[in-house]
């Protein structure tokens, strides 16, 4: 999009490495199995300083791309509440466990807000509708240019 390389500026590179790294992971989706891959590191997140180290991880992911997904919950409540954040790159997955007070205040925290608003690394959703909404009601968080939802993405490509 020659609309978000004009405002990513001298990012232009991490975001052709970014796109090129999510173009060669769809075509190959269909002979790889995720058995077939790489163990990749796991890691819980349960502190403020996990949480905010993770952060860091995830703004030097390379390639510059990180998956996300929120899971919420809300049996027995009106509003429920996000019980947990899911973020991967190429070399690791996070679970933030949101039911903890540390965690929930790091990703309310500016350096969040500094990753979810910036052009690079692209974020990755899936879905992303009900996230969205979760991240700002749960988190006072708003999402930058550096997202792609991969649904919506699929839909625009006539492949759904």
């Amino acid at each position: 999009d020659p609309e978000a390389l004009a405002l990513a500026g001298s990012n232009t590179g991490a975001l052709e490495r970014a796109s090129a790294a999510l173009l060669e992971a769809v075509r190959g989706l269909a002979s790889t199995s995720i058995a077939d891959g790489p163990g990749v590191p796991l890691e819980f997140v349960e502190t403020e300083s996990q949480a905010l180290g993770a952060v860091e991880e995830l703004m030097s992911a390379d390639p510059p791309v990180v998956a996300l997904d929120l899971e919420h919950h809300s049996a027995h409540s009106f509003s429920g509440f996000v019980a947990l954040v899911q973020a991967s790159t190429a070399t690791k997955d996070f679970i933030f466990d949101t039911t903890e007070p540390e965690v929930r205040r790091a990703l309310a925290s500016d350096k969040f807000t500094a990753f979810l608003r910036a052009h690079v690394p692209l974020k990755v959703f899936h879905g992303s509708r009900n996230d969205v909404r979760w991240l700002a009601t749960d988190f006072g968080q708003r999402l930058g240019a550096g997202t792609l939802d991969s649904f919506e993405a699929a839909s625009v490509l006539g492949w759904l």
